[in-house]
């Protein structure tokens, strides 16, 4: 599966029983139905890990745009901009896998 953005039509509609029960389901929001009911409403694993594959696949992209611009440029001061932003890029890349390494391992 070619791996995707999270989108508000992913998120389900649970009961209370199926949330708790199901381990492939990863809690959102409990709230109000408007009648005193708990809704209780979640995205899949599968779709949670997806989005962040595709996010880091985009920050990828740009990491590569930003090396592409650098092997064409001269000046000093700009390949070392470049190279912050590669390193920032990095850094996220670094943070997002640190903080979903529970949804990506698996």
């Amino acid at each position: 599966m070619k791996p995707e953005s999270l989108t508000k039509e992913k998120e389900k509609t649970v009961s209370e029983v199926e949330f708790y029960n199901n381990k492939e389901l990863l809690d959102v929001k409990i709230k109000s139905d408007g009648n005193a009911k708990e809704v209780f409403t979640a995205f899949e694993k599968s779709d949670v890990k997806s989005a962040v594959q595709w996010l880091l696949k985009e920050i990828e992209k740009e990491i590569k745009y930003w090396e592409r611009a650098k092997e064409h440029e001269k000046d000093g001061s700009q390949i070392a901009y470049y190279n912050r932003r590669i390193s920032e890029l990095n850094w996220c890349i670094e943070k997002i896998k640190k903080a979903f390494s529970g949804v990506l391992r698996e």
